[in-house]
């Protein structure tokens, strides 16, 4: 079978496997106040399903209400369902990124996420969550800004190269790689997230042996 054809196959099978993970995170992105019960139970869902980390919805959350900071409240009332059903396995990880978040959780849950005193979040709380500043990263990404990243990266930078998969960043991407930055198989998840066919292919064809990725993708 010709490489391309195998990377075809395999970018088809795991479309096609992790439907229901690509559907629930579209739904997340595009949040409404009225499926948030029905949404929560689709995160609940793969999160039993794929033995996933709790906090990777907290972190996609974060992503999310950069690009619409007034979905707020309904990303809140997720991280709130998660915090009070996972907070074993959520630990400090949630607390990584990024730092507007990571002041709203710690105004909330303060030791050991333990809930503590709860803040409505109305009036000016709206706004501790603003969107990505233009300076930042992530903004560049969120726009594929490859002249930017140029600027800033002049160095081999590997969780960049995951935030393209993510936000299907695909001229920054291959920026990343010319200037020597290698995709691994650590990047499969992050690239069906951001459902650029390109970058996914691309990761798929540089992983080394993917005779594994068969059969975990089963």
């Amino acid at each position: 079978m010709a490489e391309t054809e195998y990377d075809e196959k395999l970018y088809n099978k795991l479309i096609e496997k992790y439907k229901d993970y690509i559907d629930t995170i579209d739904k997340l992105y595009n949040i409404k106040p009225e499926f948030i019960e029905d949404l929560y139970t689709n995160i609940n869902a793969l999160i039993k399903k794929y033995k996933m980390l709790p906090c990777f919805f907290i972190n996609t959350i974060a992503l999310f209400i950069q690009e619409d900071p007034s979905a707020i409240k309904s990303y809140w009332t997720i991280i709130e369902l998660l915090m009070k059903e996972h907070i074993p396995e959520i630990g400090f990880i949630a607390l990584e990124y990024p730092d507007n978040l990571k002041t709203l959780l710690k105004k909330n849950y303060k030791k050991n996420l333990t809930c503590a005193k709860k803040i409505k979040i109305q009036g000016k709380q709206e706004k501790i969550l603003a969107p990505f500043p233009e300076r930042s990263i992530e903004f560049h990404l969120l726009n594929d800004d490859v002249d930017f990243l140029k600027e800033k990266s002049k160095k081999v930078d590997e969780s960049t190269l995951s935030k393209c998969c993510q936000f299907g960043a695909i001229t920054c991407y291959n920026y990343l790689k010319s200037i020597g930055c290698k995709p691994s198989s650590n990047n499969v998840s992050a690239a069906i997230a951001g459902k650029n066919k390109e970058i996914i292919m691309d990761v798929l064809n540089n992983i080394e042996t993917k005779d594994g990725l068969w059969l975990q993708y089963q």
